[in-house]
């Protein structure tokens, strides 16, 4: 299951992007989630990963909750995953602000659908604001090592 959604990912994915697609942002969220709630279930065997709908269910009736996660998950593992889900709307043609819904959108699915536990709002805080400002950084990186337009280099030309 997990090679069809790499492939999937790999296909759907250009590096430049003619208009905004935020329908393809929102599909790649989803199957980011899917993706990494598969390995999780299947390779790893962890317990939280093996949803169901019934905990789907469970989840968005009972609501938020605060979890204790490690400092380490808190600070870095969830904004990095945020990063992905916002990082899928800038891929797509998204501009900033149209990026930031998208952020919320893969860490609220992810809390209510990704686990079995409940959801928490700090993991949902983490993801979302912490994913913005990673992915952002993540985004401009990018960008500036794929710009081969050579301004630096032009720069120093004209002065010699």
């Amino acid at each position: 299951m997990t090679a069809p959604l790499l492939a999937v990912l790999a296909v759907l994915q250009f590096d430049s992007v003619p208009r905004p697609r935020p329908v393809m942002a929102l599909a790649q969220t989803v199957l980011i989630n899917v993706f990494v709630n598969r390995v999780d279930a299947w390779a790893f065997n962890q317990d939280w990963a093996h949803v169901e709908p019934h905990d789907w269910g469970k989840n968005l009736r009972l609501g938020w909750e605060w979890d204790e996660d490690a400092f380490g998950t808190n600070m870095f593992a969830h904004p990095y995953h945020g990063g992905l889900y916002f990082n899928a709307g800038r891929a797509n043609g998204l501009n900033y602000f149209e990026s930031v819904p998208i952020a919320f959108f893969g860490s609220w699915t992810w809390e209510n659908f990704g686990e079995t536990y409940r959801p928490s709002l700090n993991d949902w805080v983490m993801t979302s604001f912490g994913g913005i400002a990673l992915g952002e950084m993540f985004h401009r990186v990018a960008a500036t090592i794929r710009d081969n337009r050579e301004k630096v280099l032009a720069g120093l030309k004209k002065r010699n």
